[in-house]
């Protein structure tokens, strides 16, 4: 999560010294977040030009502080799949290609690439993923 999370949202301001648009940081945050879990150089690239506050992906002490298990529906309607899924267009973009892909592979039958809608849950839930993948 980055110093721009931590700003807030048009629901309400974040705490602190938090500005939308850092692209900076601040020292004495990037110590904290240091003396947490120092980002490697390699999530500092992918999430170029802004800084990270939290590597919330690869914090695991005392437990996890990403979930690693999401709520997803699916609703079958004859050749009509909706999928209900968290996150932005790229996240939703994978579920989908994974469904296509899973009924052209295991059910042939059932297979029309074209029948889908894709709903975004409104889940107030954080989670990592790798835009490389």
């Amino acid at each position: 999560m980055g110093f721009g999370f931590a700003a807030g949202t048009t629901d309400g301001p974040g705490a602190f010294d938090f500005k939308q648009g850092d692209v900076k940081g601040n020292p004495f945050w990037k110590l904290v977040r240091n003396l947490l879990k120092t980002p490697n150089a390699e999530q500092v690239e992918c999430q170029k030009p802004k800084p990270i506050l939290l590597d919330t992906g690869e914090m695991s002490q005392p437990y996890a502080w990403a979930p690693s298990i999401l709520p997803l529906q699916i609703l079958r309607i004859g050749q009509f799949v909706i999928l209900c899924v968290p996150g932005g267009l790229l996240v939703q973009e994978v579920f989908q290609n994974i469904v296509i892909s899973f009924t052209k592979n295991y059910f042939p039958s059932l297979y029309l690439e074209k029948a889908f809608m894709i709903v975004g849950l409104s889940c107030k839930m954080f989670f990592q993923f790798n835009k490389k993948q």
